[in-house]
C-alpha cells in the first residue's frame, strides 16, 4: 500500500539525486494521438489512459462541443496550461465506493526506493456544463503509484495516496495545486490520478442542488513527478530562486522536516529558536536530509541551510499544528 513514510535520517548519509526531470511525460496532457471528440477517449493524450472505468479527454481542438475546452458539457474551465486538461467522476451518490475513475501513466523511469520526490497536480472542481452539471463536490482526490495499469483488481479502494486532498474540491473556477513530498517503498512504475478512498473517509458537499448528476467531479492538469519543485516545467511551482535551490516540507510541521537540495550536498544545517539558541546543527553532506523536530517545544524556528558551494539560505518554519 503507498503511503507516506517517515525516514528519520538526521546526519546519515543519503544517496545523491539527479534533478531536472518531470518523471510523467506529457504532464499537461498537450500532446495528443488524435483530437478527443467524445467521452471515453482518455487514450488520446499520449502517454496517457484509463485505469478504472471512462474518465474524459480534454482540449481546445475538439469543435463537437462535448470534450471541448473550455466549455463542455459537465465543466467549464480552462486549462491550467496549455490547452488541455483530463477530467473523471470521483464520487457517485448512489454506487458508494463504487463508481471511481482513474487516469495513469508509466512513469519514464521507477521510482528509486527510500528517496525522495516532489509529487504535485493542479485540480479544479467539475459542472455548470452546457448540457449538465454535478450535485456534489467532495474530499479525497490524490495521487498514487502503483506497479499496475488496472484498478479493477483491486478488492475495494485502498485508502492510500502519495498525496490527497484533505478539503473539498469545490472552486469551479480557480484551480488549486495538490503537493507534497513522497518517499517511496517500492520502485513503482506508474502514477494514477483520482479520489482512491471510501465514501465514509470523505468530507462531501451540494455543489449544485439543481444539478441533473448525483455526482463529484475533478478535472486534473500539470501533473509532475521530480526530485525538487523546480522539476515541474509549469511555472507555478517555483517562486523564488531561494525554492529553486532548497526545498522544505512540510511547513508547519508536527514530526519530521524534510529538506532537499537541488544544487547539494548540504554542508550545514542550523536550526535557531525564536530566542536565538541554536537548537540543533549538524552536517550532513548529502543532496537530502530529514528532521526528526519531534522532540521541539511548538513555536517558531528560523532554519539556516548551507550548500556545499557556499550558497546560504534561511527560512521560517513553525513547529506545531497548523491553525
Amino acid at each position: 500500500m503507498n503511503k507516506l513514510r517517515v525516514w528519520v535520517l538526521g546526519g546519515v548519509l543519503a544517496p545523491a539525486v539527479v534533478f531536472g526531470q518531470n518523471l510523467v511525460i506529457n504532464g499537461s496532457f498537450e500532446d495528443y494521438v488524435n483530437c478527443p471528440n467524445g467521452l471515453n477517449q482518455m487514450g488520446n493524450a499520449v502517454g496517457w489512459t484509463a485505469y478504472q472505468f471512462t474518465p474524459v479527454y480534454y482540449n481546445t481542438c475538439d469543435t463537437s462541443g462535448t470534450v471541448s475546452v473550455p466549455l463542455s458539457q459537465f465543466c467549464d474551465q480552462v486549462p491550467a496550461h496549455g490547452v488541455a486538461y483530463a477530467g473523471c467522476v470521483t464520487y457517485w451518490e448512489f454506487a458508494p465506493d463504487a463508481l471511481r475513475e482513474f487516469i495513469g501513466a508509466s512513469l519514464s523511469e521507477p521510482l528509486a526506493t527510500g528517496e525522495p520526490y516532489f509529487v504535485s497536480f493542479k485540480a479544479s472542481s467539475g459542472g455548470f456544463g452546457s448540457i449538465g452539471s454535478m450535485r456534489w463536490a467532495v474530499s479525497g482526490l490524490g495521487m498514487r503509484f502503483s506497479t499496475f495499469s488496472d484498478y479493477s483488481v483491486l478488492n475495494g479502494l485502498p485508502n492510500g495516496a502519495a498525496v490527497r486532498m484533505t478539503d473539498i474540491l469545490s472552486d469551479t473556477t480557480d484551480w488549486v495545486t495538490v503537493s507534497g513530498w513522497y518517499v517511496p517503498d517500492s520502485a513503482y512504475t506508474h502514477v494514477s490520478i483520482g479520489n482512491f478512498f471510501s465514501d465514509t473517509l470523505l468530507l462531501r458537499h451540494t455543489l449544485d442542488a439543481l444539478a441533473g448528476e448525483p455526482a463529484a467531479y475533478a478535472m486534473v492538469d500539470c501533473v509532475c513527478v521530480g526530485r525538487v519543485p523546480s522539476d515541474c516545467d509549469f511555472g507555478a511551482y517555483v517562486d523564488s530562486k531561494d525554492e529553486e535551490a532548497l526545498s522544505i516540507f512540510p511547513n508547519p510541521v508536527e514530526s519530521y522536516l524534510l529538506i532537499v537540495a537541488a544544487e547539494g550536498p548540504l554542508c550545514d544545517v542550523t536550526l535557531i529558536d525564536a530566542m536565538g539558541r541554536i537548537v540543533n546543527r549538524f552536517q550532513p553532506q548529502t543532496s537530502w536530509v530529514q528532521l526528526d523536530c519531534t522532540s521541539y517545544s511548538a513555536g517558531p524556528y528560523w532554519l539556516n541551510m548551507r550548500l556545499c558551494d557556499g550558497a546560504s539560505v534561511t527560512k521560517s518554519i513553525v513547529v506545531g499544528k497548523s491553525n
